[in-house]
């Protein structure tokens, strides 16, 4: 939906009445929820500051409205920083706490973050008393779920071979078929395991789906997919100037790096 100013709104249901929100009322609900939580997880102390984290492309727009949302959503923002730089510093303090940076050679490290609906990788050079970004490139329309869409495709294709039934437009047979991907992605996630067995009840036209994805059958359909994760790694290296045998670690991150690709 749209909101007074242009701007993008998200329809729900409140008090049995269709409402229209904007998105930075919306993303403060989540804030504020995650205030609760936080709260509840650490015997009733509440949250004094946060850091908000946020993918390297975006606009200096969309970080306005973030700081929007925090002050909706009362938190008290110091700061809103790239994820990437965001990684790197934990990764940096970390390893400086222990020692194990030179203090004037640097170590280049490579870090690459996968998502669920993006993807970034960066360079950073470290050395015992700061760090220093060299590189960030990725791609913000891939991620996690372009995996989960890949099998769902297949999962539409095998139940329609097995029961004439098309169900690519039906979203609720979608929404189970998401949530079955997903996990035969995390089952054949772990090293050794060849193949994982499908199962839904009554899909569409109360028909099952059966059926077995085999990690062959996943790996073919991750083909194109695999050319666009190495891009942004090679577009990295270039704009640092260094060759893959000069980083010192690689270093993976992120919530969909369980798969296997």
């Amino acid at each position: 939906g749209i909101v007074m100013g242009g701007g993008v709104g998200i329809s729900v249901m409140y008090n049995d009445e269709d409402v229209v929100l904007s998105a930075e009322h919306f993303v403060a609900v989540l804030m504020k929820l995650s205030m609760e939580i936080t709260k509840s997880a650490n015997n009733g102390v509440a949250l004094a500051d946060a850091v908000i984290a946020v993918p390297y492309w975006f606009t200096d727009l969309q970080r306005r409205a973030l700081v929007a949302c925090a002050e909706i959503g009362q938190y008290h923002m110091l700061k809103i920083v790239n994820e990437t730089t965001a990684i790197a510093l934990g990764y940096g303090i970390y390893k400086s706490a222990k020692g194990l940076f030179h203090a004037t050679e640097a170590a280049n490290v490579m870090f690459i973050d996968m998502g669920y609906t993006g993807y970034q990788v960066s360079i950073v050079s470290f050395i015992q008393e700061g760090m220093k970004v060299l590189a960030t490139h990725g791609n913000s329309h891939l991620g996690g779920r372009d995996v989960d869409d890949l099998i769902v495709d297949y999962l539409i294709q095998k139940f329609k071979e097995s029961t004439k039934i098309d169900v690519s437009q039906n979203k609720k047979a979608i929404l189970k078929l998401r949530a079955a991907a997903e996990k035969a992605k995390k089952t054949l996630s772990p090293h050794g395991v060849t193949e994982s067995a499908v199962s839904i009840e009554c899909l569409a036209e109360e028909c099952d789906l059966a059926c077995i994805l085999k990690r062959e059958e996943l790996e073919s359909r991750l083909g194109p997919m695999m050319n666009s994760l190495s891009k942004p790694i090679m577009d990295c290296l270039a704009e640092a100037g260094l060759e893959s045998t000069q980083l010192a670690e690689v270093e993976i991150t992120g919530g969909c790096t369980r798969v296997n690709l």
